[in-house]
């Protein structure tokens, strides 16, 4: 009988903190956490489905306990219970077999759809070979046959971030029409804007993301079993004695999907992949710690009754920009959005003197750009931002809320600029939105690493005024330096100009004498202390041009 256990076979790639790399097993990645950098997989939502298995198998390693915060210290002081954790995972063993013949890990035995193995492949699971490979690096043998390693790893990235679209059906699922499933939607983390927060090794990244209490202090469900403690599923969605996961070590192992690996002794050359449970994501801010949560207008109207749902990260917007969700305590009512909880723990650590505030926190965010109804993956999102513990706490919330300002006023900073070149644009003839696209982009990119580092130096006790006052001279003059070069780059047709016709009908005169002072003018609302004063640059060259 085939067999790969994943507590004893090396399948998880690591960085470690001497700058090499290695592949290790579950065992090995606690025996060692505390001189591994992070994990080092091939795509971040791997590491981030990966992080979550093992951050259920500690919670659940800890046992039961009275005080949350006294246990977290502990761990936060004395490390990992390495022997605890060790021990555990020998207790099931049984279930972290990739291979068993009864309970294969994070699938289903027996699996079919009714067709031949050999019609099963490896595009479902694998996330850069759906559709055929058609724009994938794996070609011939890298689809024909992976590695129990990479089985393993992409198994888990199917439950967690499985593409949607129509599925063939499970033997047995009560859900199939006609030999199929029709979409319910991605894998558990698919709909989440993934938020870890990494610390200077895997050891501290496991106990800054492990949170061991409710909002209430109490310790979380005991029951709250992940999907190894669990009875074996079959084809058909679980039948669920609670209406909700129990807890975090519940959901992050949430069986999303039914899989099962086809395979010989050298490896993985299909995988049958069907349906599974569908995540709940409404109002999951019980057991879902990882992402933060917005009100939905729509569903919360529907259902008349407040509706919160995860917020997914953008594929256009660094993570400064969606700053406000990731601060708990901001002067902006709170009662529409929810920070991870993850955060929120650590403010809570923070108050109770576990943490100290000149600690910085260093949070990853992670996604997935689907497409085409979420049946295919666009691109995986990954960014980082920095900020001081303080920032998390209560007493920071007024310089929290001016960060925040500051984030929104250089947006408006870079609209304004942007319209400046669609107007340079539209002076000189032309009628494309492509000028003010790539103005943009390279706005945001040149306010990126500035804003990232002001923000990195804020605390509880900045004085906002000072701050602000940093920041606007800061994204003024960043921003003003592009206005210059687009002005000075607008050929003879734009210093002329042309009529234009408005919104309301009517033409005006746009060149680039007057582009520039609009652009003035939007710079001065968005960022005050931008100057709205006349270049005389501006009527030297344009007489020249119009000579």
């Amino acid at each position: 009988m085939t067999t790969y256990s994943l507590i004893d076979e090396p399948w998880i790639p690591v960085a470690t903190r001497d700058g090499a790399t290695a592949e290790l097993s579950l065992a090995d990645v606690f025996r060692r956490a505390d001189d591994i950098r992070g994990l080092a997989t091939e795509l971040p939502t791997v590491d981030f489905a990966i992080l979550r298995v093992l951050l259920a198998i500690l919670e659940r390693a800890l046992g039961e306990f009275d005080d949350p915060i006294s246990t977290w210290a502990s761990l936060r002081r004395d490390g990992l219970p390495t022997q605890r954790v060790l021990d555990y995972l020998e207790h099931w063993r049984h279930r972290f077999d990739l291979l068993d013949d009864a309970a294969p890990f994070f699938q289903t035995a027996n699996l079919t759809t009714g067709k031949p193995d050999a019609d099963a492949t490896l595009d479902r699971l694998l996330p850069d070979a759906s559709g055929g490979g058609l724009f994938s690096m794996r070609r011939g043998a890298g689809v024909a046959r992976i590695s129990f390693a990479e089985a393993a790893r992409f198994v888990l990235h199917s439950h967690s971030y499985g593409l949607a679209g129509i599925h063939g059906s499970a033997l047995g699922d009560p859900r199939a029409k006609g030999g199929k499933v029709y979409p319910l939607g991605t894998g558990g983390a698919g709909s989440l804007g993934g938020v870890v927060i990494e610390g200077e090794t895997l050891a501290e990244t496991l106990v800054l993301n492990l949170v061991l209490g409710d909002r209430e202090g109490y310790p979380l469900d005991p029951d709250d079993e992940p999907a190894w403690e669990r009875s074996p599923l079959g084809p058909a969605e679980e039948g669920r004695s609670s209406p909700a996961p129990r807890g975090p070590a519940e959901f992050y192992t949430w069986q999303s999907r039914r899989i099962r690996l086809v395979y010989d002794e050298s490896g993985a050359s299909g995988a049958v992949v069907c349906y599974g449970d569908r995540p709940p994501l409404q109002n999951g801010q019980s057991y879902e710690f990882m992402t933060a949560w917005r009100r939905s207008e729509a569903y919360s109207k529907q259902q008349g009754t407040v509706v919160k749902l995860p917020v997914r990260h953008r594929p256009d917007r660094a993570a400064w920009r969606g700053l406000g969700s990731l601060l708990p305590h901001i002067e902006a009512a709170r009662e529409d959005t929810d920070a991870p909880r993850t955060l929120t723990w650590l403010a809570e650590m923070r108050a109770a003197g576990a943490l100290t505030d000149d600690a910085i926190v260093r949070t990853r965010t992670i996604g997935i750009e689907y497409g085409t109804q979420d049946s295919v993956i666009v691109d995986v999102l990954a960014d980082r931002v920095d900020i001081r513990l303080s920032m998390l706490g209560r007493d920071a919330a007024t310089v929290a809320q001016k960060a925040i300002d500051m984030a929104a006023a250089a947006e408006l900073g870079v609209r304004a600029l942007g319209d400046l070149a669609r107007n340079l644009e539209l002076a000189a003839g032309g009628s494309s939105d492509g000028a003010r696209d790539r103005s943009t982009e390279l706005a945001y990119d040149a306010l990126d690493q500035p804003y990232r580092a002001w923000l990195r130096e804020l605390n509880a006790d900045t004085d906002r005024d000072t701050a602000t006052r940093a920041w606007v001279d800061a994204a003024r003059t960043i921003l003003l330096a592009h206005a210059d070069n687009l002005v000075e780059a607008a050929g003879a047709p734009a210093w002329r100009g042309r009529d234009v016709k408005g919104l309301g009908g009517t033409e005006r005169l746009v060149n680039a004498a007057i582009a520039h002072r609009w652009f003035l003018g939007g710079l001065a609302k968005a960022l005050p202390r931008a100057q709205n004063a006349h270049d005389d640059r501006i009527d030297e060259q344009m007489e020249e041009a119009t000579a």
